[in-house]
């Protein structure tokens, strides 16, 4: 009788072993790790995320607003492409172009025959031989395998967007004949190149298998041209402020208030989109501007546009908590405020715009409620002023001139390190902060400014 054979299992390898032997081994063949972990990821035999992928898990969740603001469109440019967006200037190819996401596939591409001439496929950024090339996204692809021409080429398309958006917008403007716009687009390649660098840099310090450098800081990238300068002359201004009543705006007192606050404070315009009525500090005559990267600075502001701010606020906007004393909202004054007869609500918005918004409730009801001012109004204001004057339309003209402007005054009237401090820019030399503007001085530039110094 035969004895029963008892199972013998082997016990389960350590993986620290196993590692420490395929070390070895790659050792002794001159191979490096992080080498053969590249190899792999180039043919897609890689546990590790794709493009898109990475992008959807560890970029989108770590963008602040303003790079989600910035990179919005270019983020679809890296995982997507731009399917059905041709490289011709043609009028027929044009017609179907209408904004960054926006476009039909041209004639070319529907018919799948390109008839466009080489003189107009080869305006643009990319030089193709036919309509029917366009450009690929790389939001399939393990990031490893994604090579620095493949960033150039996209962000070739990404500037070939630009130009063409500023193709069709100065087609239109010279069948009225406005002035027309010169861009090369290089805006484009500065943000997708922004754009790519960040997400190597979230992907080497999650140790993305495969990712040794940032391949985003090695695109190329044409330097900026040299800062114009924009700033307006007195007159021009009393022009600009002229315009106001004669470019037949739907709200006045808003386009007023809008351009007096940037004219005295020199605000950028998340100044008074992000004012609240706590950012009122009427004891000190300020506001507390809170424009960019989380910086809050307290800007010096006359009384006349402390008072103008209060009322706009309380006239358009739900912003008192209580009032003992009934007081109409014509009636409350600083004083009321400061004397604490009038208690405001410090979170509520300070601009608005004077139609209410319409609110729809859960159970189907719609009610008002006040409509805060939104980056939209300066788009149509400047738009409106530029239909009024004509120099201002060649400028192409923005808001930001205004602070430009006003900068420059205080400069020639002050000094560098004054006008520095007015405009709130950040000293970075040792120099600069030695030298920096007080706040007594910058008071003294602010009363100079309105007329009171």
């Amino acid at each position: 009788m035969t004895k029963p054979t008892t199972a013998r299992h082997s016990p389960a390898p350590d993986p620290t072993a196993s590692m420490e032997v395929m070390l070895a081994q790659l050792d002794l063949m001159g191979i490096d790790p992080a080498d053969l972990a590249t190899f792999a990821a180039e043919r897609g035999r890689t546990g590790g995320a794709t493009v898109a992928a990475f992008v959807a898990d560890r970029v989108l969740g770590v963008l602040t607003k303003g790079q989600r603001d910035a990179w919005g469109s270019y983020l679809p440019v890296v995982t997507q492409g731009l399917p059905g967006l041709c490289s011709c200037f043609c009028d027929a190819c044009l017609t179907v172009y209408k904004g960054n996401s926006t476009w039909q596939p041209c004639p070319c591409l529907v018919a799948q025959k390109c008839r466009c001439s080489k003189a107009m496929l080869g305006q643009g950024a990319i030089g193709t031989d036919s309509c029917l090339e366009t450009c690929g996204g790389v939001g399939e692809r393990p990031l490893a395998s994604v090579h620095l021409a493949d960033w150039e080429h996209l962000a070739r398309w990404a500037q070939l967007r630009a130009q063409k958006r500023v193709a069709v917008r100065n087609r239109s403007r010279g069948a009225e004949g406005r002035a027309t716009f010169t861009h090369d687009g290089r805006s484009a390649v500065e943000h997708l190149r922004n754009l790519v660098s960040t997400l190597y840099k979230l992907a080497l310090g999650d140790h993305v298998p495969g990712v040794r450098e940032n391949l985003g800081i090695q695109m190329s990238l044409k330097p900026r041209p040299a800062v114009a300068a924009r700033g307006y002359s007195e007159q021009q201004l009393v022009e600009l402020w002229q315009a106001l009543f004669t470019s037949g705006s739907n709200d006045v007192e808003l386009d007023m208030v809008i351009i007096w606050f940037c004219l005295e404070t020199g605000s950028r315009r998340g100044g008074p989109i992000g004012l609240r009525v706590g950012d009122l500090l009427f004891h000190a005559g300020c506001v507390r501007l809170g424009e960019k990267n989380g910086k809050f600075d307290d800007q010096p502001v006359s009384t006349r546009l402390l008072e103008f701010l209060l009322g706009h606020g309380l006239r358009r906007g739900d912003i008192v908590i209580d009032n003992p004393e009934q007081l109409a909202v014509d009636e409350i004054t600083v004083a009321h405020v400061v004397s604490r007869q009038v208690t405001l609500r410090t979170d509520a918005p300070v601009f608005f715009y004077k139609t209410p918004i319409k609110v729809t409730a859960t159970e189907g009801s719609e009610r008002s409620e006040p409509r805060p001012l939104t980056r939209k109004r300066f788009e149509t204001l400047w738009n409106r002023l530029k239909r009024e004057l004509p120099w201002l339309d060649e400028l192409h003209g923005r808001p930001h001139d205004l602070r430009k402007t006003m900068g420059t005054f205080v400069e020639r009237a002050f000094g560098h390190a004054v006008a520095q401090g007015w405009l709130r820019h950040t000293v970075n030399d040792v120099t600069g902060g030695y030298t920096m503007a007080g706040s007594e001085a910058i008071e003294e530039a602010h009363r100079w400014l309105v007329g009171e110094g």
